[in-house]
C-alpha cells in the first residue's frame, strides 16, 4: 500500500506515505503509482466536495507530482482548486512554482500564479510580474497582456476574475473540478450583479422629505 492506514477509523481519508519512503516503495513503477494516487485524489475530492480537507488534498497532490513531475493534471488542480477552496495561496503557491520551473514554455503556469497573486494575495507587483511573463511566452492569448496592464494600473476587478474562471472552466478537467469552478463563477456573477444594483441605487436622487420630492 502506498497510503498510510488508520486502524481506528477505516472510513477516514488517509494521507500518502512520506515522499522519501513513497519513492522507494514504488519499486521503479513511479509512473504507474502516480496515476493510481491521482485516481485516489480525484475520488477523494469528488466524495468530499462539501468538506474537503485541503491540507490532505495538497499532500496527495505533492505525492502524485513526486512520482511523476510531469503530471500536469495535479499542477492544474493545485492552481485552480486549492486557492479557490481555501481563499489563499498558502497551499498552492509552491506547487504552481514547480510547474513554472518544470514547464518553462507553457504560459498557463505563470498566468495561474499571477492571477492567484492578484486575487488572493492582493500582491499587484507579483501578479504583474508573472502575468507579464505569461504574456511573453509563445502562444499566450493576447488577453493576458491586457490583464497584466490592468493589474499594473490597479484597474482589474470582477471582470478579470470572470475571464480567469472562464478559461479554467474551458480547460479539460475532471467534472468535479468543473462543478466547483462553476460554483465560484456563479458567486462572482452574483457579486457583480449586487455591485451593479448598488451603483444604480447610489445614482438615485436622495429624498429631502419636503416639496422637492414631489417636484421630481
Amino acid at each position: 500500500m502506498l497510503v498510510s492506514s488508520n486502524s481506528q477509523n477505516a472510513q477516514a481519508p488517509t494521507a500518502p506515505l512520506p515522499i522519501s519512503i513513497l519513492k522507494v516503495a514504488t519499486l521503479g513503477y513511479s509512473y504507474f503509482w502516480s496515476n493510481f494516487l491521482w485516481m485516489q485524489t480525484v475520488s477523494y475530492f469528488g466524495e468530499h466536495q462539501d468538506n474537503v480537507d485541503y491540507t490532505l488534498l495538497t499532500q496527495k497532490l505533492h505525492a502524485v507530482i513526486a512520482l511523476n513531475p510531469y503530471a500536469e493534471h495535479a499542477y492544474y488542480m493545485a492552481a485552480s482548486t486549492l486557492p479557490w477552496g481555501t481563499g489563499n495561496t498558502d497551499l498552492s503557491k509552491d506547487i504552481v512554482q514547480q510547474a513554472i520551473h518544470r514547464f518553462p514554455d507553457d504560459w498557463r503556469w505563470p498566468y495561474y500564479r499571477g492571477f492567484n497573486a492578484y486575487w488572493f494575495e492582493h500582491d499587484l507587483s507579483t501578479a504583474a510580474h508573472y502575468l507579464s511573463l505569461a504574456a511573453s511566452i509563445h502562444a499566450a492569448p493576447p488577453i493576458i497582456a491586457s490583464i497584466a496592464a490592468k493589474i499594473q494600473t490597479a484597474q482589474a476587478g470582477l471582470d478579470t476574475a470572470l475571464v480567469f474562471l472562464d478559461r479554467l472552466i474551458r480547460e479539460k478537467q475532471d467534472p468535479h473540478l468543473r462543478q466547483q469552478l462553476m460554483t465560484q463563477k456563479k458567486a462572482l456573477l452574483t457579486e457583480k450583479s449586487l455591485r451593479t444594483v448598488d451603483l444604480w441605487l447610489s445614482k438615485l436622487p436622495h429624498p429631502t422629505h419636503d416639496q422637492r420630492d414631489l417636484d421630481r
